[in-house]
């Protein structure tokens, strides 16, 4: 029986050890303070349209903005990986609530009343399986691509938007282009789904002060018998803080 080796900070590029250590904190304290989910969406179809299309001259704020994106995008690739090594229990439940959420996969979407003073995430490309298990997702994206091979793709689109070719361009993106850039779009909404029915979760057990939730610490407790899936409170035991290493 193989043994996993534990995760070391060194083979991640862009994490800090705090997001390292705690990746849900990482991915809440983006989809709180850094990008909303639409947002997101237009920064990744931006990125999609530059690496199909031969370089012109784009002004220096245009990189700037695509190179964040970039750079933002191969982190929770890495936090991803993180997460897909951690004992983490992707099904939504609904025996705990810190404050009232609202989530119907069926119609893709999930209402966050602490967000932005009271949000709608959207949800377009995933399906409703992964929805339901976001790992369903997650093992897909990392058997397409090892993280090795995700960085290796992500520098190659991250040289489009310099050089004079397109990502078309290259022989051994001919076939996988197109769902190279799927699973992308996939992973901006991957990000926000996790934020929603788990990181959020996680923030109000250990960073409330931090994140200035104090005023939704009141539990609201579900209805009897409602279905998780259509009405629920977003609840999990969560690995804490500094639980990164898996020795499974």
């Amino acid at each position: 029986m193989k043994t996993q080796k534990k995760l070391s900070h060194k083979y991640f590029r862009y994490l800090t050890k705090k997001e390292f250590k705690d990746p849900l904190y990482a991915i809440a304290d983006f989809c709180r303070s850094t990008s909303s989910l639409n947002g997101y969406k237009d920064d990744i179809k931006e990125i999609i349209c530059t690496s199909n299309a031969f370089p012109q001259r784009r002004k220096p704020i245009k990189i700037s903005n695509l190179l964040f994106s970039w750079k933002e995008i191969v982190k929770h690739i890495e936090l991803l990986y993180i997460l897909a090594r951690k004992k983490v229990d992707w099904t939504i439940r609904s025996d705990t609530a810190y404050h009232k959420q609202i989530i119907n996969l069926n119609a893709r979407w999930v209402h966050d009343e602490t967000l932005y003073g009271g949000a709608y995430l959207n949800f377009e490309h995933l399906k409703l399986a992964e929805m339901n298990d976001i790992s369903v997702f997650i093992k897909k994206f990392f058997k397409f691509k090892s993280l090795r091979g995700w960085h290796r793709t992500m520098d190659e689109i991250l040289e489009t938007f310099f050089e004079d070719y397109s990502l078309s361009n290259l022989v051994h993106y001919a076939e996988d282009q197109s769902k190279i850039f799927n699973y992308l779009e996939k992973l901006t909404e991957t990000i926000f789904l996790i934020y929603a029915t788990k990181a959020r979760e996680h923030i109000f057990k250990y960073h409330v002060k931090e994140f200035g939730l104090e005023k939704y610490l009141e539990k609201e407790e579900p209805e009897n018998g409602s279905n998780p899936l259509d009405l629920a409170s977003s609840a999990t035991e969560n690995p804490a803080p500094d639980e990164t290493d898996d020795d499974t």
